[in-house]
């Protein structure tokens, strides 16, 4: 599933190529994707409106236009990819935007979806100026905003709960992006257990903690993300995080840093992969 650094190289992508142009028309493919497409407000955020920029809420991509927004969520499978005028349509295309850049030259987005878990629907203006629709205004902080003190946000959370600390950073309602691939890697960098009650937690660990997430976030998203099956930039092109993992699928293998054997669990009914000799 793409978490944070993989939909946030994709906004980097989709923003490079279209912001400044205009959308031409938006054609469905399928009524329905995870959810009833919005088929009339599509059209109205679409069609002959100019792309103003393109941000990202957790794992939401949104594109702001002239007259609302388009959100995208890639769900498991979700890929959002540039395609020129000609080109073939992939399997499991569900939309396609149709846009025309400052020289009239035409080229298109292809929302594709195998499993259908994604979402695409319009926000209204202020929806999207002040991030208030429903799938947005629930989420927690943003963990690489410079206006966030993660540590804080952790700490407050962990206090006194009985939790694994691994579920805390995955629940998305305190911060959101940190996926079980991210969770995993930056609790190995911090030398804590996924199994360690978050509110078991010192302050010195929280802060130690709070950094190695950002610090893994932040080079997922310079290296294009992270790719195991599905994930796919706009040009249709895999991530290269994956090569730099120290424990994530690793089990069986040496610890890269103390040699113990990387063990998989299971908590909250995701992998876990971590090294017991060091991560106590």
């Amino acid at each position: 599933m793409p978490e944070l650094p993989e939909v946030e190289s994709l906004v980097r992508d989709v923003r490079n190529i279209c912001k400044g142009h205009t959308f031409t028309d938006i054609e469905f493919l399928r009524p329905n994707i995870r959810d009833e497409l919005d088929q009339s407000g599509l059209n109205q955020v679409v069609k002959n409106q100019k792309v103003v920029d393109v941000i990202r809420r957790g794992k939401y991509m949104l594109i702001g236009t002239t007259n609302g927004a388009i959100g995208v969520h890639l769900g498991m499978s979700g890929k959002f990819v540039f395609k020129e005028k000609n080109d073939p349509m992939m399997p499991h295309t569900h939309v396609v935007f149709y846009l025309i850049d400052s020289k009239q030259k035409s080229y298109m987005f292809h929302y594709v979806d195998p499993r259908r878990f994604g979402r695409v629907f319009p926000m209204t203006q202020s929806e999207y100026s002040d991030l208030s629709h429903p799938y947005l205004k629930a989420l927690g902080v943003e963990p690489l905003s410079s206006d966030v003190d993660l540590a804080n946000v952790l700490e407050s959370a962990a206090h006194g709960k009985k939790m694994p600390v691994k579920n805390m950073i995955m629940n998305s309602a305190i911060v959101v992006g940190v996926g079980n691939i991210y969770a995993s890697e930056a609790l190995w960098r911090a030398k804590i257990s996924p199994l360690r009650l978050a509110g078991s937690l010192k302050t010195k660990e929280i802060k130690l903690l709070s950094n190695e997430i950002k610090f893994v976030l932040q080079r997922s998203i310079d290296a294009g993300g992270t790719t195991f099956r599905d994930y796919r930039n706009s040009a249709n092109q895999p991530g290269n995080f994956q090569v730099q993992l120290a424990v994530y699928a690793r089990d069986g293998e040496p610890c890269i840093r103390c040699k113990g054997i990387v063990e998989k669990l299971v908590l909250a009914g995701r992998s876990s992969f971590f090294c017991p000799k060091c991560q106590k």
